[in-house]
């Protein structure tokens, strides 16, 4: 039987000090099979499902439509999770990715 960790497992490790999460926080005991590191918008094909998500925002920038886009493309495609690096890209996150995540329990961790 295969044993998976979940997002939270993968949180307490030493890599993920500096971490906040910003949204989802009751979608932590999410299985993680796989981390992908994406920057594309059209990501719905490429999941299988449990995939822990890193990106810079490169993708979507200040474009909080396509922000949006995205996150809902992973919810449906049942990630596990969304990792942001803040500062280079992405600067911010809006108020209805932030709402969708927490109604989805869908966590999204800033770096």
């Amino acid at each position: 039987m295969n044993s998976y960790l979940t997002v939270k497992d993968l949180l307490q490790r030493k890599h993920f000090e500096n971490i906040e999460v910003i949204a989802g926080k009751e979608g932590l005991s999410r299985l993680v099979k796989w981390v992908h590191v994406v920057d594309v918008t059209k990501i719905r094909n490429l999941l299988n499902g449990n995939e822990l998500i890193l990106s810079t925002g490169l993708a979507w920038k200040e474009d909080k439509a396509m922000f949006l886009s995205v996150v809902e493309q992973l919810i449906e495609s049942q990630a596990s999770g969304l990792c942001i690096e803040i500062g280079t890209y992405t600067t911010f996150l809006p108020e209805e990715i932030i709402e969708l995540a927490n109604e989805q329990q869908f966590p999204i961790i800033l770096f």
